[in-house]
């Protein structure tokens, strides 16, 4: 089985028993600050990637250190994925919890590429037409690339809209040269 079907399946049981248990907002914090662990931290990441420390020793540590931080609902899914032997694909996990949560808060993350960093004032109000038009909240992180000379590109999920002068001179050349 293909680790992204399975990783969506165990994200959604996640999100659904949170939900359920009505501790949603508290799971989504602990699996974004566990997976950013996984992503920054290199120790942290080889104790439980590898296959040097058992799996019993792994489960030790989860529930010890994080007893006090995480609730039950996370420790034991952990624990879960852990007896499972599936903990390689957490980041996935994660990532699929993150785009449920993101539904559920009717929030849609988006990256604006321009040549130059926008300003806070222009990202707020960025967010503020977004959010008007697609009747959502909007988490938007601005990414410099100065070789769209201009403009701005747009990702919306699986969506680019491109308004870059780069991509208007391009277009403008097909055209000329189409007429030619």
């Amino acid at each position: 089985m293909k680790a992204v079907v399975l990783a969506r399946r165990y994200a959604k049981a996640l999100f659904e028993l949170a939900i359920e248990k009505q501790i949603i907002d508290q799971v989504a914090g602990e699996v974004k600050s566990f997976a950013a662990a996984f992503e920054t931290n290199p120790q942290f990441r080889h104790f439980f990637l590898s296959p040097e420390q058992g799996v019993r020793q792994k489960i030790v540590v989860v529930e010890k250190g994080l007893k006090k931080k995480c609730s039950d609902l996370f420790i034991r899914f952990y624990v879960f994925l852990l007896e499972k032997r599936r903990q390689n694909i957490f980041a996935e996990i994660a990532e699929e919890f993150v785009r449920l949560y993101d539904d559920h808060c009717n929030r849609i993350r988006a990256l604006a590429i321009s040549a130059q960093a926008i300003n806070k004032s222009e990202i707020q109000r960025l967010k503020t037409d977004l959010a008007q038009q697609f009747n959502a909240d909007f988490e938007l992180e601005n990414k410099v690339d100065a070789s769209i000379l201009g403009g701005l590109i747009l990702q919306l999920g699986g969506k680019i809209y491109d308004n870059s002068l780069s991509n208007h001179l391009k277009q403008l050349e097909k055209r000329l040269l189409a007429e030619a």
